[in-house]
């Protein structure tokens, strides 16, 4: 069967988040042919009989412990789509993200797409991680709907990348023309593109996603930001455990610039 899109997942002890994406996927407003792979790396909880638990979902199951890097590419030569999106277990999508994500693709009209909208997952759905902080989550449940969303970009090293090319094709450019970092789940991209790429080239979490989405988006022959619709993803490797992050909210820069921890060169690092 042709696939327009391969939502390739990759999972590990993934029980808790896995239900709410595969949830989110089948409730996709598109009528593009969506092939739903699951890379699981040896789970040891309920991830496996979860994702059978779905129809249409293709599984392919590590008997022993890999990585991340080693699942993702193996998502990408087993990718029956077009174009595939690599997802992480713990993000959510909006019901118009496929749709708004592939279709520009699918026409022709892009080689690659990036999400510019984000927001915490947490704040949106009834999902918390195993050890979380009550005053987080009170902050995140009750703050303005916009105070959870962000920007999905590192700003300096796009803004340069913005005047050189400028400087390249000596004319005036749209900032929103400008590709850079996005999360995982958050770059869309031919398949065969992505293949060409090399695909997943560093040890994951090491500016992994920042690799990638350069990488594709320069051999794209254009690149498009979409804003209508929302990758929502878990903060839950961040999630604070108890009060402390209130005064790291207010004093986390001065105490950087104290401790003299600041570097200008440090962008390549994972933020997620």
């Amino acid at each position: 069967m042709n696939y327009d899109v391969t939502l390739s997942i990759t999972t590990y002890n993934e029980e808790k988040y896995l239900p709410i994406l595969l949830d989110s996927i089948k409730k996709q407003k598109t009528d593009l042919k969506i092939d739903i792979l699951v890379i699981d790396d040896s789970s040891t909880d309920n991830t496996l009989n979860i994702a059978k638990s779905y129809d249409g979902v293709r599984i392919i199951h590590n008997d022993r412990k890999s990585d991340v890097q080693y699942m993702r590419n193996t998502g990408l030569k087993e990718a029956f789509g077009k174009v595939i999106i690599f997802c992480d277990a713990d993000v959510v999508l909006s019901d118009n993200y496929v749709e708004n994500m592939v279709r520009p693709i699918i026409e022709g009209k892009v080689d690659t797409t990036l999400c510019r909208t984000y927001a915490v997952l947490e704040a949106f759905y009834d999902i918390l991680p195993d050890k979380y902080s009550n005053s987080y989550v009170y902050f995140i449940r009750h703050s303005p709907r916009f105070m959870m969303k962000r920007f999905p970009v590192q700003f300096f090293p796009w803004l340069n990348r913005w005047f050189k090319m400028m400087k390249d094709n000596k004319k005036i450019m749209s900032i929103w023309n400008v590709p850079n970092r996005a999360h995982t789940t958050g770059i869309a991209t031919l398949t065969d593109l992505a293949r060409k790429s090399g695909g997943w080239k560093v040890r994951i979490g090491d500016g992994d996603d920042a690799q990638y989405s350069n990488d594709v988006c320069d051999i794209s022959n254009k690149v498009l930001w979409v804003k209508k619709c929302v990758l929502y993803i878990s903060r839950r490797r961040v999630f604070p455990t108890d009060n402390s992050w209130i005064g790291d909210l207010l004093f986390k820069d001065i105490k950087k610039i104290l401790k003299k921890k600041i570097s200008r060169n440090d962008y390549s690092k994972n933020m997620r």
